[in-house]
């Protein structure tokens, strides 16, 4: 036999439960704070899309967040602005204001925003940080220190203030003062944190800059274990050997630099400088070609090749790399390549040639001691004693007017060329 329960339900006079606006609102809210913290901002902003009611300052707020995320950032600044009006002194809601501001470029607006912040929260670390990087960018130095030592106090740990605070001690006036402070800060931030490369970067060329080149070196050859890529350190290694002396261990690290990065100039000049020093002339004027070929333009590439062609005796090929620098040189510098053309053709005894370098030296640079001694010595050499003695004479009274007196007496050439006018002085006595 079949039972057949039947059960019966009697609803009669039982209240289903009501959705409250209450209810509504706060599922809106949940829909669009799950949309922004799984990325689906258009999603966020769509569900808001056309929506007239009042907004609360959380709803602002996600909308705010969620239009910076899709770099809307008026639209970002609208709600945000909306969100700190509904609720009032929320640090969090303003300091998100505060940030779009910077990333709009509109300083006095986070300034003031932030400074809204630090009035109640005087150690709130985020609003510290960018007031800092403002008074950095605005160059208001002190203020930049003494927000950033703030910071210090409440995190020892803050490897970013401290350099940071580097940066504000460089900067500020007068630099010798705050030099040691600037050097001593960095140190402490690369200690911290040794792997954020721009301290690292920069504490080795304020120890380079010192002339501490153990330290530099030090610095560098830890970082390049850990960061092989760097060229620019294996660079920065490499004239720390070539400051040493120690050319093989330089041009170790420049072929490692080089093999990074080949188009840079200045690590075929440095390569060419160290083999001239090891005297391979040859290997030295092949690099100094190749950075002439890399950035032609640039004068002293020319110069260096031509040092190098001297050295293989090839004097024509040096005099035509001078010439090709005098094209590429500011009006300044271009009367010391005549005087080193002069002084090639000086010691192979081409004595007129070379007193017209000389001469042409001159019209560059008027007060060219050396143009007027050598050019002095050609004359003598081609016994035209008259301009010779001119020559001198010019000769001794700049040098008189760049060294102090108490220094003439010790000075060698000076005393030379004194007794070379007496001795020329004598003989047009005679006549």
């Amino acid at each position: 036999m079949k039972k057949v329960i039947i059960i019966l339900f009697l609803l009669t006079g039982v209240i289903l439960p009501q959705t409250t606006k209450e209810d509504k609102n706060l599922a809106r809210l949940n829909d669009l704070k799950k949309n922004y913290f799984e990325g689906k901002y258009k999603d966020a902003a769509m569900a808001y899309m056309g929506y007239e009611g009042e907004l609360t300052g959380e709803e602002a707020f996600y909308l705010g967040m969620t239009n910076s995320a899709l770099f809307n950032y008026r639209g970002a600044i609208e709600y945000l602005s909306k969100a700190v009006e509904n609720s009032p002194g929320n640090t969090g809601y303003e300091y998100q204001l505060a940030k779009i501001y910077m990333t709009m470029g509109m300083t006095e607006k986070a300034e003031s925003r932030l400074a809204d912040i630090l009035s109640r929260e005087p150690d709130y670390q985020p609003a510290l940080q960018d007031a800092s990087l403002l008074d950095l960018t605005g160059k208001k130095f002190a203020d930049a220190v003494i927000k950033l030592k703030r910071m210090i106090k409440y995190n020892p740990a803050n490897f970013m203030a401290f350099y940071n605070l580097s940066i504000a001690y460089s900067n500020m006036e007068p630099v010798n003062i705050y030099a040691d402070s600037a050097v001593a800060f960095l140190s402490a931030s690369v200690g911290i944190n040794p792997d954020y490369l721009p301290a690292v970067e920069m504490l080795g060329i304020k120890y380079f800059n010192k002339g501490d080149y153990d330290h530099t070196l030090q610095l560098y050859l830890k970082s390049i274990e850990n960061n092989p890529g760097r060229n620019d350190f294996m660079y920065y290694a490499a004239l720390c050997y070539e400051k040493d002396y120690k050319y093989d261990k330089e041009l170790e690290y420049l072929d490692r630099a080089i093999t990074i990065n080949p188009a840079d100039p200045h690590y075929w000049d440095h390569r060419g400088f160290a083999y001239y020093n090891l005297n391979k002339f040859d290997s030295s004027i092949v690099s100094y070609k190749r950075a002439i070929a890399i950035e032609e333009e640039n004068p002293s590439y020319s110069i260096n090749l031509a040092y190098a062609y001297v050295k293989i005796d090839s004097a024509g090929r040096a005099i035509e790399c001078l010439r090709d620098a005098v094209v590429k040189m500011h009006p300044e510098m271009i009367g010391q390549i005549y005087c080193q053309i002069g002084h090639i053709l000086y010691g192979e005894k081409k004595y007129a040639d070379a007193k017209k370098e000389y001469e042409e030296a001159l019209i560059y640079d008027p007060k060219n001691i050396d143009a007027f001694y050598i050019g002095a010595i050609c004359d003598d050499e081609m016994k035209k004693y008259s301009s010779a003695l001119k020559g001198y004479k010019k000769a001794a009274e700049l040098i008189t007017e760049t060294l102090p007196a108490d220094e003439l007496k010790g000075n060698e050439r000076y005393a030379t060329i004194t007794k070379r006018i007496m001795a020329l002085t004598g003989r047009g006595k005679k006549k």
